[in-house]
C-alpha cells in the first residue's frame, strides 16, 4: 500500500512540475516521448495528400480511421476531428451508427435507442448473417415498424447538410425515410448502393422510419450513415472502430470497396492489431500475412491515400503485461516501410515497457488494465494529430525526404528513465528506488489472486461494461457472451450473469 502511494505521489509531482515549467505546446505527462511525436515514413511521397492539403481552408481533407474498441465511443476519434476542423474547417461528423440497433455501446456525444426489431451483424464476429461495409456494423430489420432514432448531446452544425445511407439494395427492399428533429429529409438521389438526402444542420435527433409502397417489400439491411457538407468542404475524421475487432474485420466487410470509394479518403489511419495479441500476449503466426491483406485492401479501395500504420500501447490482461507489444510495434514498422505508408509509434511514445502504471495512477485509465478512458483518449487522440502536424511541418519546411524511426528507438525515454529526468524535480534516491520497485514487483498478479476460483454468477452493477466484468471475474468475454446468450454487449445493472 505504501508503495502504491509512494508511486501515485510521484505522479501528481511529476504532473505538478512538468505543467508549470511548460510551454503551451508541451503540457504533456513527462513519461510522454512527445519528442518523437511524428509520423515516420521512408519517402515523403507516402504523405503527399496530407502535406498538399493539411491546413487549406479552401479545401477539403477527408481522413478514415479504421479501429477497436478505443475508437468506437468516439472520444479519440472526436478529439481528433475537432482539432482537424479547427485548422481546416468543418466538413461534418462524418460515419455514424444507430448503434442500440446493433446491441452495442454509444458514442460519447450521442446515443441511440431503436422500436421493433432488428438485427445485426458486427465485424469482430466469427460468424455473422448480414453483409458489413466499412464501418462495420449492419443493421438489419424485417419490421416494417421498427425505427430508430440518433440523440446528439448537442445541435450538430450546419455543415452536417448531407445525409448518405449505405443499404444493400434489393427488389424487397423498404422505403427509407429520415427525419431531422421532426422535419422530412429531402431525397437527392438513389442508387444500388446507397441513398442521398438533403438535410438541415443544427438539429437535435435523426430518425429513421421506414415504410411499404409494395407488396415486394419485406426488409432492409443498413450497412452506414454518413453526415457531411454536400460541397465536400472542410475537414472530416470517419470514424471506423469496432469494440473487439481484431485486423482481419476489414477482409470481412464486403461492401467496405464500393463504400469507401464513395467516402474517398484523402488519409487512411489503420489502427488495430490489440486485439490480435492482448489475449495470450503473443503475435501469431498468421497475423503478419492477414495485415498484408488488410493493407492490398485499403490500397485498392483508395490507390490515391495516403495510409498511416500504428503500433499498440503496452496494457495489461488479467494483470499480466502485454510485453509482445515491443515486437508488434518492431512488425508493423517494418511492414510500413515495405508498403510504402507513414508509421506512428503510439507504442515508444507513451512511455514503452511499464508505462501502463504511470497512465493508470494519473487516472487516465479505466482501471482494466486496456482502456483509456475519456481524458486518457483525448490525450492519445491529441498526440496523433500533433504527429500528423509536426511530419508535415518537417516536410514543408525542412523538405525531408525521408524520416526514419530505427535510429531514435534506442534513445526513447522508457518508463524506467522518466523518473530520472532532468524535468523532473524529484531527488529522493530512496523514493524513487521505492517506486521502481514497485513497477516491476507488480507485473504479475500475486499468486493469491490467481488461485481464487471464478464464481458461479456475477450481478451486474451501474457502471459495470461487459469488458470490466471478464477482467474482474477472469472469465473470457466470449464465455459470458456464450453462457448468457448474449449477442452484443449491452448489460443493464441488476442482471444476473452465468460465469461457469
Amino acid at each position: 500500500m505504501k508503495r502504491i502511494q509512494f508511486f501515485n505521489l510521484v505522479i501528481i509531482l511529476m504532473l505538478i512540475t512538468n505543467c508549470a515549467n511548460a510551454q503551451s505546446d508541451s503540457l504533456f505527462p513527462p513519461w510522454i516521448n512527445k519528442e518523437y511525436n511524428y509520423i515516420y515514413f521512408n519517402d515523403s511521397s507516402y504523405l503527399k495528400n496530407t502535406v498538399r492539403l493539411l491546413g487549406e481552408k479552401e479545401k477539403s481533407f477527408t481522413v478514415l480511421h479504421i479501429g477497436d474498441s478505443h475508437l468506437q465511443n468516439e472520444n479519440l476519434p472526436n478529439q481528433t476531428r475537432k482539432l482537424l476542423q479547427s485548422i481546416q474547417g468543418d466538413g461534418g461528423i462524418g460515419l455514424i451508427v444507430p448503434f442500440s440497433t446493433v446491441k452495442s455501446y454509444d458514442a460519447r456525444f450521442y446515443k441511440s435507442t431503436h422500436t421493433g426489431v432488428w438485427h445485426n451483424s458486427k465485424s469482430y464476429m466469427g460468424k455473422f448473417d448480414y453483409p458489413m461495409g466499412v464501418r462495420g456494423m449492419t443493421s438489419y430489420t424485417n419490421d416494417e415498424n421498427a425505427t430508430f432514432n440518433i440523440a446528439f448531446n448537442q445541435p450538430v452544425s450546419f455543415a452536417n447538410n448531407e445525409l448518405i445511407v449505405f443499404r444493400h439494395d434489393n427488389d424487397s427492399v423498404f422505403d427509407i425515410n429520415f427525419f431531422m428533429d421532426g422535419k422530412s429529409a429531402v431525397l437527392k438521389y438513389a442508387d444500388r448502393e446507397k441513398i442521398v438526402f438533403n438535410v438541415f444542420g443544427n438539429f437535435s435527433n435523426l430518425t429513421f422510419k421506414s415504410s411499404r409502397s409494395n407488396e415486394k417489400q419485406k426488409d432492409i439491411t443498413i450497412t452506414g450513415l454518413l453526415l457531411q457538407d454536400s460541397l465536400k468542404r472542410g475537414g472530416i475524421w470517419n470514424n471506423a472502430g469496432v469494440g473487439a475487432a481484431p485486423y482481419c474485420m476489414v477482409l470481412r466487410e464486403a461492401y467496405y470497396d464500393s463504400e469507401v470509394k464513395y467516402i474517398n479518403p484523402d488519409l487512411v489511419i489503420i489502427d488495430l492489431g490489440t486485439n490480435d495479441f492482448l489475449y495470450y500476449n503473443r503475435i501469431e503466426t498468421n497475423l503478419r500475412s492477414q495485415i498484408v491483406l488488410v493493407i492490398e485492401k485499403v490500397k485498392q479501395a483508395s490507390p490515391n491515400a495516403d495510409i498511416i500504420l500504428t503500433d499498440a500501447q503496452e496494457m495489461k490482461y488479467k494483470g499480466k503485461r502485454t510485453t509482445v507489444a515491443s515486437d508488434f510495434s518492431a512488425m508493423m514498422y517494418e511492414l510500413a516501410n515495405e508498403y510504402h505508408c507513414g508509421f506512428w509509434s503510439y507504442y515508444h511514445i507513451s512511455g514503452q515497457k511499464n508505462a501502463w502504471r504511470f497512465w493508470d495512477a494519473a487516472k487516465f485509465t479505466q482501471g482494466d488494465g486496456i482502456h483509456l478512458n475519456g481524458k486518457g483518449s483525448e490525450l492519445k487522440g491529441t498526440l496523433l494529430f500533433d504527429a500528423i502536424v509536426n511530419s508535415v511541418a518537417k516536410i514543408r519546411n525542412e523538405k525531408l525526404q525521408s524520416f526514419k524511426l530505427n535510429a531514435l528507438i534506442d534513445t526513447i525515454t522508457d518508463v524506467d528513465s522518466v523518473l530520472m529526468s532532468s524535468d523532473i524535480a524529484i531527488t529522493d534516491t530512496l523514493l524513487i528506488n521505492s517506486i521502481k520497485k514497485e513497477i516491476k514487483s507488480n507485473e504479475v498478479v500475486k499468486s493469491s489472486n490467481v488461485k481464487k476460483s471464478t464464481p458461479s454468477n456475477y450481478i451486474v452493477r451501474k457502471g459495470d461494461t461487459l469488458s470490466e466484468i471478464a477482467w474482474k471475474t477472469k472469465t473470457p468475454i466470449a464465455k459470458i457472451r456464450k453462457l448468457n446468450h448474449l449477442t452484443g454487449d449491452k448489460i443493464k445493472p441488476g442482471q444476473k450473469l452465468k460465469l461457469k
